[in-house]
């Protein structure tokens, strides 16, 4: 398996995660009644729109399809979520500082990267969280400690690693605990980095090829992309 990076020239203009095999069913009884209960091991799929209408973006494209080998190696997809999360604020002004705000204190304007920040995230926007309890393969619960960036809320959703997780419901009694799903691919250790700013999930694109047919001299064209979560 060989892990392929995401591109930062192809820019979706929209894109989200959504669980598969969220939910399990016996089928309908006798008397028409139907029964779901939660699935022990949802995965990730996603779905994106994607321009193409530049000469770089269809040259990256196209060298995404031939690394990736179809379906056979997984892309290390960003979670372009950064909208929804709880960036630092600043003590003094109690100014809010997304990555553009921090970015603009520095001196470093026109960032290159997605929509809501640039692809190199200032250090003073950074949230900075690790593992404070070590959690096993499975686990749905996690201690953290969080040592920059504002409050961790239900909905958010955070990287261990090359995997993504959602947070069902957070407590701060004794620093962030949070119960979250799908359950933890592989154990996390003590120290772990908790990635809220550029988390990604391993995934497998599922249709890259056939939509690539899609370009129109060659040139232009909407991708609409599925994923599947790699496992």
């Amino acid at each position: 398996m060989t892990t392929v990076t995401w591109p930062n020239v192809l820019k979706p203009t929209s894109f989200g995660y959504k669980y598969l095999d969220a939910d399990i069913s016996g089928g309908r009884s006798v008397s028409g009644g139907e029964q779901f209960i939660a699935s022990p091991g949802p995965r990730w799929s996603a779905e994106m729109t994607l321009p193409i209408f530049r000469d770089d973006q269809v040259l990256a494209a196209r060298a995404l399809r031939t690394q990736l080998r179809g379906r056979s190696n997984p892309v290390a997809l960003p979670n372009f979520d950064g909208r929804r999360l709880s960036w630092p604020v600043e003590a003094k002004t109690g100014r809010v500082l997304t990555p553009s705000t921090a970015s603009e204190l520095e001196g470093t304007r026109g960032l290159t990267g997605t929509d809501y920040a640039g692809w190199e995230i200032p250090t003073a926007s950074e949230i900075v969280a690790t593992v404070r309890t070590a959690a096993l393969a499975g686990a749905t619960y996690l201690k953290m400690t969080l040592t920059q960036g504002g409050p961790v809320l239900p909905g958010q959703q955070f990287g261990l690693g090359q995997r993504l997780y959602e947070i069902e419901a957070e407590s701060e009694l004794d620093g962030v605990e949070v119960r979250f799903l799908p359950p933890l691919r592989e154990d996390a250790p003590v120290g772990t980095a908790v990635l809220f700013t550029r988390p990604t999930c391993l995934m497998r694109v599922m249709n890259l090829n056939d939509e690539l047919g899609a370009l129109e001299m060659m040139r232009y064209a909407t991708l609409n992309l599925q994923f599947v979560e790699y496992l």
